[in-house]
């Protein structure tokens, strides 16, 4: 049963939270399951920071409720603290509707732009009123304790209205307090308990911590950079040589004759896919898994006449062995207890006061990798100003997969860090679209996209959770990788390699292990 154990509670505050949002953003009437599946995927595209995806907390009893003043109406909390700054509203220009005499009037003359003045003082006044019984109202939730932040008293401030003696608003003493005046009928209704004005924090109010994401920090970053190029998936320039792999190094092994599969691109279709890949279960035959997995998954109308294109893709992306220095093995030959599917994280990092920068990574990044490192040109691109973007507090993220690979101990396993991209790389007039997802290539799509940065906060995250979890004070040995799948340009167990053992549509990258320790001691505050 949904409510049963434990985590009951949690899993029906989470389903009545989904059955909610279906709902709100769905037809609003009776509809087939494949239309709220869209929905659903439309809303699994949104980034998990914004309102309308956060999860839901269980209960609030023992939580700080953050409402409207209307929704606190005929409710009571033992500590209140009202924030606002109860100026009133600016007048919307509507026609002006207002009662003279018990009469309901209406000002007409605002259809031909000649609204009476007189009518506007009206519609004015009616506002500032309704803007007092809404302060009465936040002020009279509190049983035993009540706090009001408001800024200095401006001349259109109600505030000086609702309290008895407005001089007070601003005064310590507590022999001359403020009465809350009754809105109603003009008589005064002493506070429940003693209310004096708290000073000013020494120096005013400032932010020590912040919460962001791989995703906030590039879109800070996007803001910051004047003239900054900013990938938008369209696909990388050719080479201008006719044979495409004298520009990547890449021995193609009759690679030019590969047909990229036909197949939606945005992120409603990368949802599907990142599913698609979480629900695969390894242990079984694989193809047949696939096609299951596909037909149960990939039902919305983008996939009509494609699910054995992109069951054929994935069986693919599966089967294709991560290359370079992780060998021969693929995400196929991972079983499923040795995956940890979608790790969600909240990294603490260290106060604002530290001053760690983005750019710091960039810093730490350079200082570590050899030159022939493929990231080295990007480490340098990540010491720019336009990354002197603030570190501090938490960073959140969710990693595709983890996986645990052969050649480790119970004690000291090797760990993969893996990412699914549906990235389209290629444009449908270059003469070889299937080298946009060639080794050397990926290297360009990696740092375009910023992936190296976000590779290395997942690669902190998971490195952290082992020093943890393994009582270890360096586990930085358990990292043997980190695999990005460019799936669109995966080949199977036959695909092209380079000198390097490197395959098409897979970027590994295998970064020194000293890389860990000081990332992590750069979050933490120690910087380079």
């Amino acid at each position: 049963p949904l409510t049963a154990g434990a985590d009951g509670e949690r899993h029906l505050a989470d389903f009545a939270h989904v059955a909610e949002l279906l709902h709100e953003h769905g037809p609003g009437a009776g509809c087939r399951p494949e239309e709220l599946l869209d929905v659903f995927v439309s809303l699994l595209a949104l980034r998990d920071d914004q309102e309308v995806v956060s999860r839901r907390v269980e209960s609030d009893d023992d939580a700080v409720k953050i409402m409207t003043v209307h929704a606190a109406k005929g409710l009571e909390f033992p500590c209140v603290i009202v924030a606002d700054l109860w100026k009133v509203a600016a007048v919307r220009p509507e026609p002006g509707v207002f009662h003279v005499d018990g009469d309901r009037v209406i000002d007409i003359a605002h259809a031909r732009g000649a609204a009476s003045p007189a009518a506007a003082a009206e519609v004015a006044r009616l506002a500032r009123e309704e803007q007092k019984r809404l302060l009465y109202v936040a002020l009279t939730r509190a049983q035993h304790h009540l706090t009001l932040f408001a800024t200095a008293a401006s001349e259109d401030s109600i505030l000086p209205e609702v309290l008895r003696d407005p001089s007070a608003a601003t005064s310590r003493s507590v022999e001359d307090l403020p009465r809350l005046a009754d809105v109603g009928g003009g008589t005064a209704t002493p506070l429940p308990r003693a209310v004096d004005v708290a000073p000013l924090p020494p120096g005013g109010v400032r932010q020590t911590v912040r919460r962001t994401s791989f995703s906030g920090i590039t879109a800070d970053r996007d803001r910051r950079a004047v003239d900054e190029h900013t990938p938008t998936g369209g696909g990388l320039d050719e080479p201008a040589d006719d044979d495409a792999s004298a520009d990547t190094g890449t021995d193609t092994g009759g690679a030019a004759a590969f047909s990229l599969p036909d197949l939606p691109a945005g992120t409603a279709f990368g949802s599907v896919v990142h599913e698609i890949f979480e629900r695969i279960d390894t242990s079984r035959p694989l193809e047949a898994e696939v096609a299951a997995v596909v037909a149960a998954t990939a039902t919305s109308k983008m996939f009509e006449g494609r699910q054995q294109t992109l069951g054929d893709t994935i069986v693919r992306a599966l089967q294709t062995p991560f290359g370079g220095p992780l060998g021969d093995i693929g995400f196929a030959d991972v079983r499923p207890e040795d995956r940890l599917a979608e790790m969600d994280f909240e990294m603490t990092l260290a106060g604002i006061d530290a001053g760690v920068l983005a750019s710091d990574v960039g810093r730490v990044l350079a200082a570590v990798v050899p030159a022939d490192d493929p990231l080295r040109e990007y480490a340098r691109e990540l010491c720019d100003p336009s990354f002197d973007i603030p570190l501090a507090g938490l960073i959140t993220g969710s990693i595709d997969a983890v996986l645990r690979i052969p050649g480790g101990t119970p004690d000291r396993p090797r760990i993969v860090i893996a990412d699914y991209k549906t990235n389209k790389l290629h444009s449908s007039d270059m003469r070889h679209p299937e080298e946009a997802y060639a080794p050397g290539r990926l290297v360009e799509a990696m740092a375009a996209h910023h992936y190296p940065l976000q590779a290395i906060v997942y690669g902190a995250a998971v490195y952290r959770m082992l020093r943890w979890r393994l009582r270890d004070d360096d586990p930085a040995d358990c990292l043997a990788g980190i695999v990005y799948a460019f799936v669109r340009g995966t080949r199977g167990r036959d695909a092209p390699a380079d000198a390097e053992g490197r395959r098409h549509g897979m970027f590994v990258w295998q970064p020194p292990r000293d890389l860990w320790p000081r990332v992590s001691n750069l979050l933490a505050g120690v910087r380079p």
